[in-house]
């Protein structure tokens, strides 16, 4: 807003708490019936300038709020994807996790077991060991 519709604000308030308050005596004695309708006619056309204001205001402030609300759908969109992916790929991680740990398991069973089978084929005339479960 310019000052010039601040202006005018502060003059229609003036002149309603001037007709509230009864003031407006002296003034209607002094002016003729065509300075009044004058008066009339330039309050309601600062009135209507003032809603007409308001309303652009109103407008922009819609307008802004559904940028801002778009955007945000986007973003919880993106995250909400996001978050999928992650979820993805740590269930492909943990997966690939699981199958290593078997691999590992079954290497050193494997490993142990051949490790029996060496001292028992070094150690043929001493009794043979028997495998133990890890």
């Amino acid at each position: 807003m310019t000052k010039e519709p601040l202006q005018e604000e502060e003059i229609f308030v003036d002149a309603l708490e001037e007709i509230q308050s009864g003031e407006t005596t002296s003034i209607v004695g002094d002016q003729n019936p065509a300075e009044l309708k004058a008066q009339i006619s330039q309050l309601e056309d600062q009135i209507l300038e003032l809603r007409i204001s308001k309303l652009k205001d109103f407008s922009e402030y819609q307008e802004a709020k559904k940028k801002v609300s778009a955007e945000l759908a986007s973003n919880i969109d993106y995250g909400v994807k996001e978050i999928e992916r992650l979820e993805t790929k740590l269930r492909t991680i943990n997966k690939k996790r699981l199958e290593l740990q078997e691999q590992l398991g079954q290497s050193q069973s494997e490993k142990a077991r051949l490790e029996i089978k060496l001292l028992n084929a070094e150690n043929k005339d001493r009794e043979p060991i028997a495998p133990t479960s890890n």
